[in-house]
């Protein structure tokens, strides 16, 4: 059985980590806060991005044609975009969505044969994974980018990747990143970022949709300035909800931490004060035998 000093130093080092788990909790929750506003305010904006692109796309109809619209007829090449942390201490947040990253790349042959691939890592978890496990695939990273969150900071990141895309290096372009969904729930999700894809609508609703504005110059030239921004704004709202997940993961972790290094320290004080009355015991014991032989 361990002595009394060992069992108080450990008490004292467990009551240390939980201070420390704590307050990583709270700061956790505070940048949750910010995130959650972040994506509360970015949302609504890139929904009615999302129905004015729709709606023109398919009032426009197939005539018109925009490099970033279509499938290409082969698939020789996929880039894939992956959004992790920059730190741990986050539960499985950071290896959730790189093992949905890797049944993709596992799957690739079945969805799209005879295609290779090249991984773009965002954050230091991603960057430090792909770049060892695959080496000859990853042809960007990305490290710390939860330090400077703005919006041109991630544009920046976009257009290396749509200008592969241009340029004929990839012919599809993919997004994986951990959406969230509550503070409890965060899921992985994937979404293709190139080609694009719009939802189509009934005819009524494009035509009741359509019907207050008038374009100028016309629908097709708004959709050549419209496009970009919203793949850039489809990019940074993906990217705002993997921030607000990784707070919420890591505060939820940390909480999960505190609870645990109270209750170790519950057990380890019961340790403490079984300890000291056996030592007491047998000092009482040894008082005992000392009168009886005196």
């Amino acid at each position: 059985m361990a002595s009394l000093r060992d069992i108080s130093k450990r008490i004292s080092s467990v009551k240390g980590t939980s201070k420390i788990t704590a307050a990583m909790k709270m700061v956790a929750a505070a940048n949750l806060r910010r995130g959650q506003r972040s994506l509360s305010q970015a949302r609504p904006y890139f929904k009615q991005v999302d129905n004015m692109v729709s709606n023109l796309m398919q009032s426009t109809g197939e005539e018109y044609e925009h490099p970033f619209i279509g499938k290409r007829d082969e698939i020789k090449k996929v880039g894939i975009m992956v959004i992790a942390g920059d730190k741990g201490l986050c539960g499985a947040f950071n290896m959730n969505v790189i093992k949905a990253t890797e049944a993709f790349i596992k799957d690739l042959p079945n969805t799209h044969p005879n295609a290779d691939y090249a991984v773009m890592a965002l954050g230091n978890k991603a960057s430090a994974y792909f770049s060892k496990k695959h080496p000859e695939k990853t042809i960007k990273y990305y490290r710390d980018i939860y330090k400077d969150i703005k919006f041109a900071t991630l544009q920046a990141v976009l257009n290396e990747g749509i200008v592969a895309y241009q340029n004929g290096e990839f012919d599809e372009l993919v997004l994986f990143y951990t959406d969230f969904v509550s503070v409890m729930r965060q899921k992985v999700k994937h979404t293709t970022i190139l080609p694009l894809t719009y939802e189509v609508k009934e005819a009524q609703e494009v035509e009741a949709t359509n019907s207050n504005y008038i374009y100028e110059p016309d629908k097709k030239g708004i959709l050549d300035s419209v496009i970009p921004l919203y793949i850039d704004t489809l990019f940074w709202l993906n990217y705002l909800s993997a921030n607000t997940a990784i707070s919420a993961a890591r505060m939820m972790a940390m909480d999960n931490a505190t609870v645990n290094a109270l209750e170790l320290i519950d057990h380890l004080q019961l340790q403490y004060n079984k300890a000291r009355q056996e030592s007491i015991t047998n000092e009482m014991l040894e008082i005992v035998s000392g009168a009886e032989a005196l």
